[in-house]
């Protein structure tokens, strides 16, 4: 049987695909088979001008259509929480685990995110390293903590200081896991915060490549574990695009 590029007699390819054409043709001259006819294609451009590719998708940058999951405006502004957004907030963003169990995190393929002093540390006792941990030291809003060996972090993690003021989220917030979650990294990062952790669980979904899991803490509840993708990454987008500038 012959492979199906040898049953062809046209192929559509990119600009940035066509050269590959030209070993396909070379090959089919070896069987003494007609030349493809090559039809070059435009790229559909992203919202930002870029093209749309599978790999920006899997990536989290873009959704299919080639809109943007993070709006460049909120890498420029402070955004602060509003009532509207309030009530998805206090909703469980993803599935609800009364209690977190080694069976639940370690066999996890994705890269493993961790939101607030409390689920980071039954994370590292349960032996799992976050490869990204956006702590502030206080529980309920409440100062709890004072050192990160006292979560149980070894001492040997990289650590990113960064300001996001209580009910809002900030632009450094979003450039950080920006930086973060898209440059293939193996080193163990803390985000701490100046200000307030709990908002966070937005910028890091919406900035996540697809595949990450997520942590968090729903108060009173468990532990929400987030699978991020293209559900729950257009519902972050959705609940900041509730979110104000104050007048601006």
């Amino acid at each position: 049987t012959l492979d199906p590029i040898f049953e062809s007699d046209s192929i559509v390819v990119t600009e940035e695909t066509k050269k590959g054409t030209d070993l396909i043709n070379e090959k089919r001259k070896g069987k003494d088979l007609p030349l493809l006819e090559v039809l070059v294609c435009p790229m559909e451009l992203a919202e930002d001008g870029l093209d749309i590719s599978s790999e920006r998708i899997r990536e989290g940058e873009i959704d299919r259509e080639g809109k943007l999951y993070i709006k460049p405006d909120w890498l420029k502004r402070e955004l602060y929480l509003t009532d509207e957004a309030l009530p998805d907030l206090k909703r469980p963003f993803d599935k609800l685990l009364p209690e977190l169990s080694g069976k639940d995190v370690l066999d996890l393929k994705g890269t493993i995110i961790s939101v607030g002093d409390e689920s980071t540390k039954l994370l590292l006792s349960l032996k799992v390293k976050p490869s990204v941990s956006v702590i502030d030291f206080k529980v309920a809003r409440i100062k709890k903590f004072s050192s990160f060996s006292e979560l149980g972090f070894s001492g040997s993690e990289n650590v990113l200081g960064i300001t996001n003021p209580p009910g809002t989220l900030s632009p450094e917030l979003f450039k950080a896991v920006i930086q973060l979650l898209r440059n293939k990294t193996s080193e163990q990062t803390i985000v701490m915060i100046e200000g307030e952790d709990d908002l966070s669980v937005l910028p890091l979904t919406l900035a996540s490549p697809l595949g990450n899991y997520i942590f968090y803490g729903q108060p009173n509840q468990g532990i929400v574990k987030i699978l991020v993708d293209e559900k729950h990454k257009e519902k972050a987008k959705k609940i900041v695009a509730k979110f104000t500038t104050r007048g601006h």
